[in-house]
């Protein structure tokens, strides 16, 4: 049978429009149910605004207000007092720099990065890698009483330690007995430096080894009398003018009418093969204007030094390059600088930081 469009229209509609008369009391319940809720959220919310209320005003919550915006205010005047008063130190990874190792982002561990750098790197015909001069080892302000520290520099493995009477001193960090590290457990007793292992002191002033606590000489224990120390003064008068020019030092003055007479002293420390420490030091009147500028100064040098890195931790070195005329202060500097080498001077070899299998 054949039905018309019309036909179940008809047929439809009738059944559609009795369904959607029979929908107001569902519908009136749903709009209950919502009033319902958002009565009870009103209820919440006051609730909910009373308790924050109640916490804001009690004494626990003011107590935490306070104390902890003392506390971050504390941590703000303390990094400000640092900034202020201690020395700037700033460093550089030239293997985050370099185009011949992976970097960071691909997963490799800084050893890692060192050692790819230095199995990939061409460094040319170096000159030595330690000339001969005197270097500066540590700040004074880096040591205090009767503490001791490990450096190592030029090849040479070292303690500094201050005695008792601040005065610094420097000796080899190996035990002469078994070649403990003096640096490493060790303690100060007087002007000396004592072993951790077996107790041998090796005095400041010239690197002996003054005690053994438990030897004997001859069989028996020695007890030193009291010595006299002085055998009168006599006073030499003397003057004279000393002047040292080393690889290792540099010394710069400048006046200018806003900060008056400044000294700077630069010093650069050999920490190991084609590694540096460089230090300096201004000194100047005292002021605002003037330590702004200082420290402003020594971030300057080190975005300089920082901005040639990518071109040092990729060169080599070219031991007689092509110099043109406006290249002569170039040569003069590499001239000036050959006479910190000599014949035994230590020098750079790539392949006995490596192993053979």
């Amino acid at each position: 049978m054949a039905v018309s469009k019309a036909g179940v229209l008809s047929f439809i509609l009738p059944v559609f429009l009795a369904d959607f008369v029979t929908r107001p009391p569902i519908i009136e319940d749903s709009a209950k149910q919502l009033a319902n809720h958002v009565q009870n959220a009103n209820i919440s919310a006051e609730v909910v605004s009373e308790k924050i209320n109640q916490v804001v005003h009690s004494s626990g919550f003011k107590f935490l207000l306070v104390y902890g915006l003392a506390a971050v205010l504390t941590y703000f005047a303390v990094q400000l007092y640092k900034a202020v008063t201690e020395p700037l130190a700033l460093y550089c990874d030239e293997t985050k720099y370099t185009y011949l190792v992976d970097g960071p982002a691909d997963g490799k561990s800084a050893e890692e990065r060192v050692r790819d750098l230095k199995r990939c790197r061409k460094v040319g015909d170096v000159p030595p890698v330690y000339p001969n001069g005197w270097m500066s080892i540590l700040m004074l302000s880096e040591l205090k009483k009767k503490e001791h520290i490990f450096v190592a520099v030029a090849g040479k493995n070292l303690v500094v330690f201050r005695g008792e009477s601040g005065r610094p001193y420097v000796v080899d960090a190996y035990c002469a007995h078994l070649g403990a590290n003096l640096a490493i457990g060790g303690s100060v007793h007087g002007e000396c430096i004592e072993c951790p292992f077996h107790g041998w002191r090796y005095r400041g002033e010239d690197g002996k080894c003054v005690h053994i606590g438990y030897a004997e000489k001859g069989g028996l224990s020695l007890v030193r009398p009291t010595l006299p120390t002085s055998a009168g003064s006599h006073t030499l008068p003397t003057s004279m003018w000393l002047y040292f020019i080393g690889p290792c030092f540099a010394h710069f003055h400048m006046d200018s009418p806003l900060l008056g007479e400044l000294q700077l002293v630069l010093t650069v420390t050999p920490a190991g093969p084609m590694r540096q420490r460089i230090v300096t030091t201004g000194y100047t009147r005292r002021g605002p204007i003037s330590f702004y500028i200082g420290k402003k100064a020594l971030y300057e040098q080190y975005y300089q030094i920082w901005g040639d890195l990518p071109v040092w931790a990729n060169k080599k070195y070219v031991r007689n390059p092509p110099f043109v005329k406006e290249d002569h202060l170039i040569a003069k500097h590499r001239r000036f600088f050959a006479q910190f080498y000599s014949e035994n001077s230590p020098k750079y070899d790539p392949k006995e930081e490596s192993m053979d299998w």
